[in-house]
């Protein structure tokens, strides 16, 4: 299987994580370009730039295939706080703000947002770094391309983006997801914030990979269209649904496990 990864030239942190890569894995060129940027290889892995910000990017029109999409990424919080996140896209809600489709999720590849996230966590104890990891519920788009789309960011501000530390732990990731995927358990997750901490801890402390999220902000959107959309978006698919109980609100919860039950997925409540 073939990665391609993209970042924005518009996207600091996206580009330095770029920089990153083609320093350390020997990025070649390939005489083909994107939309006059050209597109880079290493092994099976593709490296290419686009001039729009990565949320309001299409599926790239190439001669080489790909089989799944990596964006390296900036993350802006309000706190500002250091963070390093990994996540799906997609739209929940009617909100479509930050670009996609209303009500409509891009492919998530829970095995690679797994191997990011354990990746950028071995760094972060390793290196002893000051940033949080974590999973973040799906938001945001782009929801149109036909292959997964996984987004790594260095997240917190202006000095966050510049830190070639941080951006060299996101590279390292993004390269350990897009060369050597997780065997693990594919499943889907609900409830928590936006930054999903028990999920994330879930996730690291067991053979359960979760890809999209619907947090807790989000449960008004809930019924059983939903749910089948977030497995049926889910590479492979999967039988699997993680709850974080106290995340989610209990008239909620219980129309969740019924509507679970009655799809016949398995429940794990943490």
């Amino acid at each position: 299987m073939s990665t391609l990864i993209i970042a924005s030239t518009k996207d600091t942190a996206g580009m330095n994580i770029a920089r990153k890569l083609v320093e350390k894995e020997g990025f070649t060129e390939t005489g083909k370009d994107y939309r006059e940027q050209q597109i880079l290889k290493s092994k099976s892995v593709l490296l290419t730039y686009i001039d729009e910000e990565t949320i309001h990017s299409t599926q790239p029109e190439i001669s080489l295939p790909f089989d799944d999409v990596i964006f390296a990424s900036k993350h802006k919080s309000d706190s500002g706080r250091p963070n390093l996140t990994v996540h799906v896209t997609g739209n929940l809600e009617d909100d479509y703000s930050h670009d996609g489709e209303p009500k409509s999720l891009a492919w998530a590849s829970p095995q690679k947002i797994k191997s990011v996230l354990a990746s950028l966590q071995k760094s972060k104890l390793d290196q002893n770094l000051v940033y949080s990891v974590s999973l973040e519920a799906t938001h945001h788009g782009p929801t149109s391309f036909d292959v997964p789309v996984t987004f790594v960011e260095v997240g917190g501000s202006e000095r966050q983006w510049l830190d070639d530390v941080a951006c060299e732990v996101a590279a390292d990731a993004v390269w350990v997801a897009a060369t050597q995927e997780s065997v693990s358990r594919s499943a889907v997750g609900f409830g928590g914030g936006h930054y999903a901490s028990k999920l994330t801890r879930y996730t690291l402390g067991s053979d359960v990979a979760v890809g999209h999220i619907m947090p807790k902000y989000a449960m008004k959107e809930l019924n059983v269209g939903v749910v089948k959309m977030m497995i049926g978006k889910t590479r492979g698919g999967c039988d699997l649904a993680v709850l974080e109980k106290k995340g989610i609100h209990g008239e909620d919860r219980r129309k969740l496990v019924k509507i679970l039950k009655d799809l016949d997925l398995e429940t794990i409540q943490i």
